[in-house]
């Protein structure tokens, strides 16, 4: 039976990879190797002004407010008020829609949309609060008497009401918490201590016309956007999946334009003021680029047609184009016998993640297949359908082309219920140093009319695991 690489138990949620001792050279992982154990962070919370980045499929969600009581400013919920959390630097209770909404102790009152802490008895919450409907809550004789984002009832009760805008509000203001964006293809790098993540997003209504975004991070989950515009747009063209790589004091970000035409690399001295790209690789059909700079040499990989392609030269040129060095076939585990490690029917690899830790190479990437034999369901058998999960493989720097797949399945792979393998999109992995690693990920699930590898999916949260002490 195989040992599971890691695993991680919510009544919701659990998280599987299926692995053996020992790796192949150069390769043994242990705690800390960004690898594996993984473990679940939940989602990053990326903030753009007082809103954080939402599932473009969700609505725009906030609670009304009035002007007349700004929110205080903060760093954390510790510095708000009993029933108020820190959302974007502000005091005020945090709407919900979902479980992962909230942070903990809080959870989410689906009642009200918004996130409380539950209660059996007054002794369970703040002093001068009382537990009404399973949750706390201020008695109030005005609405002053309230904490930001709520107002005095009839009832003399402190309560909500969630908003889209201030249509919702009756002459209040709606103060947006969420606002709905398609994120794919994450791209973090460190930075003076800072995780930097290059987002690649777009607004739901024009989901093709994307740009990229810079976001910052000292935890490597709370995320703000800056500057809050786009460091890398183009009106007439679609800019997509950004891959940074720091190189003494200058910032490259490699990406792909116009749908895989070429890949671009544009450079910038402070992060954010990049100049014009330049072309280092021609298509058609590249897409996601991702590199290594060593000795002033470039190790870029990317995906074509499924596969993982490799493309070298010097740092700053049109790159030689060295064909596929990593196909399905390449990562296919096993046979599928239940009990074994295995991961069949791979039809494709997608999202290239490169990283060079202690002078080997590290590659993350999506692949679908099958990785887990059929479940119980009601005392039948319940087969688990294919998905995106993600997988590894490694090289010395020396042979870049000479990739070697861990070889017992993928590295990451959520399950919800036990049941249904959730879609891992974009997977992208840094080391944050002091035994930290965080792997950034687009949740996904198989939209109605998906008919395979290709999708389409609904696209959820951009999602972060951590290794080594970042898992702890």
């Amino acid at each position: 039976m195989p040992s599971p690489i890691f695993l991680v138990l919510s009544i919701a949620l659990s998280i599987f990879g299926c692995g053996l001792a020992p790796a192949p050279d150069p390769f043994s992982p242990t705690s800390g190797d960004g690898i594996a154990p993984w473990t679940d962070l939940g989602p990053a919370v990326v903030c753009i002004n007082t809103a954080t980045l939402g599932p473009p499929s969700s609505p725009a969600a906030g609670v009304c407010g009035s002007p007349a009581r700004p929110a205080t400013a903060c760093n954390a919920d510790s510095d708000c008020k009993s029933r108020e959390a820190c959302v974007c630097g502000l005091c005020t209770i945090a709407a919900c829609d979902s479980a992962s909404d909230c942070n903990a102790p809080r959870t989410c009152n689906f009642a009200d949309n918004r996130c409380d802490t539950a209660c059996t008895t007054a002794d369970d919450c703040a002093s001068g609060e009382d537990c009404i409907g399973s949750v706390c809550r201020g008695h109030c004789a005005k609405t002053s008497d309230c904490q930001h984002g709520e107002f005095c009832n009839a009832s003399h009760v402190c309560v909500t009401t969630e908003c889209a805008d201030d249509t919702g509000c009756f002459g209040l203001t709606c103060e947006v918490q969420r606002t709905p964006t398609q994120v794919l293809e994450p791209g973090p790098v460190v930075v003076g201590g800072e995780i930097v993540l290059y987002l690649d997003l777009a607004y739901p209504t024009t989901p093709d016309q994307r740009a990229i975004w810079r976001a910052i991070s000292t935890d490597g989950i709370h995320f703000t956007i800056y500057p809050a515009y786009p460091v890398l747009d183009d009106p007439t063209d679609s800019l997509r999946a950004p891959h940074a790589v720091q190189d003494g004091a200058t910032t490259y970000v490699y990406f792909e334009r116009n749908d895989g035409t070429e890949l671009d690399v544009a450079t910038a001295t402070d992060g954010t003021t990049f100049g014009d790209p330049t072309p280092v690789l021609l298509g058609p059909d590249v897409h996601a680029p991702t590199a290594i700079h060593a000795a002033g040499g470039v190790v870029l990989y990317y995906e074509r047609a499924g596969s993982i392609g490799l493309a070298t030269g010097a740092v700053g040129s049109l790159l030689a184009d060295q064909g596929t060095v990593l196909a399905p076939a390449d990562v296919d585990v096993g046979d599928g016998t239940p009990g074994t490690a295995f991961w069949i029917d791979i039809a494709t690899l997608a999202s290239p993640h490169a990283e060079l830790i202690d002078g080997d190479i590290h590659l993350w990437f999506a692949a679908f297949g099958q990785e887990s034999a059929p479940a119980t369901k009601d005392g039948s058998p319940y087969p688990i359908a294919p998905n995106y999960s993600v997988g590894y493989a490694g090289s010395e720097l020396a042979a870049p082309g000479a990739l070697t797949a861990w070889p017992y399945g993928p590295v990451a792979d959520r399950v919800d219920a036990f049941l249904d393998h959730r879609d891992e999109l974009g997977p992208a992995a840094v080391d944050a140093g002091d035994d930290r690693f965080f792997l950034y990920y687009v949740d996904a699930s198989p939209a109605a009319t998906a008919t395979g590898a290709a999708g389409p999916f609904d696209l959820g949260r951009l999602g972060v695991l951590g290794s080594g002490a970042a898992g702890h």
